[in-house]
């Protein structure tokens, strides 16, 4: 029994449609497997953001690691926490406020960048007033948990942090939560020395204030703002303003914490998470693979029985 061979015209559109097909296919798994690579490498920027380094945290039991961490990058000088936040990082500060911004207080690169003082600040803070910056993460990363300071409730219930530097702790007293302008000279000038520009200085940050209190803060005090960018403008900037004390302040929230990080479950878990998700998302480009090449080779089988 003879088998009839498909007509000229028949085979050309049988040879384009399954071409069409092999394409459209190659298509959707290349797309598929850039979307997920995009997606994954996205996720690696909070990898950095979300790196633990309470392994370094001073202790004044063993300074060891925090020495260790120094050792590792020259330019950590101290260590930021705002109690009841995930603010709970090393400092550093530069030669110029760009070279932070994508490299990690280890010294490595890191889209996240790191907690980095103003490179015209004294690193023993004894500035009249002093800025640090970070980035506004989202996951809680670096400063993405400032903004939460927009809401008065949690303002009001979170009032107080520490500053670790010089070998000894200081204590934060939260004032004031504001939004300013990225080029607001008027704000972002550290180091003031004169008593009048001082003076105005405390003013500007008053009538910037979205929340305030007042604790009798004037030019004899040594102040701190933090810096993060917001997403409701380009240029624009949410801070937090504290007063540096020599009293140091109780963690209210230190059960909570120590219930979280107990065994450093917490930040394992979490660590974990950020390191292979992302890989996860390539699952469904490396499951339609096999379909893709199964499919190839049908094709490729079909057109050799039409050759016949």
């Amino acid at each position: 029994m003879s088998v009839q061979k498909p007509s000229g015209g028949r085979r050309v559109i049988q040879i384009i449609d399954g071409a069409v097909n092999t394409a459209l296919l190659m298509i959707f798994v290349i797309l598929l497997a850039l979307g997920a690579y995009g997606l994954w490498d996205s996720n690696q920027v909070y990898v950095k953001a979300l790196e633990s380094y309470t392994q370094y945290k001073p202790d004044h039991k063993d300074n060891l690691s925090f020495e260790e961490l120094k050792a590792i990058n020259g330019d950590v000088f101290g260590w930021l926490t705002i109690y009841g936040t995930h603010m709970d990082y090393p400092l550093v500060q530069g030669k110029n406020n760009q070279q932070y911004i994508n490299t990690s207080a280890k010294g490595e690169f890191a889209l996240s960048g790191a907690i980095f003082l103003d490179y015209r600040n004294a690193k023993d803070f004894s500035d009249f007033n002093s800025i640090i910056f970070g980035h506004h993460m989202d996951k809680n990363a670096m400063f993405g948990d400032l903004t939460k300071y927009n809401d008065q409730a949690w303002f009001d219930s979170h009032l107080t942090g520490n500053l670790y530097y010089d070998g000894a702790d200081h204590g934060l007293e939260i004032f004031a939560f504001l939004t300013a302008d990225a080029y607001d000279t008027n704000l972002y000038s550290p180091g003031l020395v004169l008593a009048y520009d001082q003076n105005m200085y405390l003013r500007h940050i008053k009538e910037l204030a979205v929340h305030y209190r007042d604790i009798d803060v004037d030019n004899d005090d040594r102040i701190v703002l933090l810096s993060t960018c917001t997403d409701a403008t380009t240029n624009g900037r949410e801070l937090l303003a504290a007063k540096i004390t020599d009293e140091t302040f109780e963690n209210p929230y230190a059960a909570q914490d120590a219930e979280n990080q107990q065994a450093g479950v917490l930040d394992a878990l979490r660590n974990w998470f950020a390191r292979f998700n992302g890989w996860w998302l390539l699952l469904p480009a490396v499951m339609i693979l096999p379909a893709a090449i199964l499919r190839l080779k049908r094709l490729a089988a079909q057109r050799k029985r039409e050759k016949r």
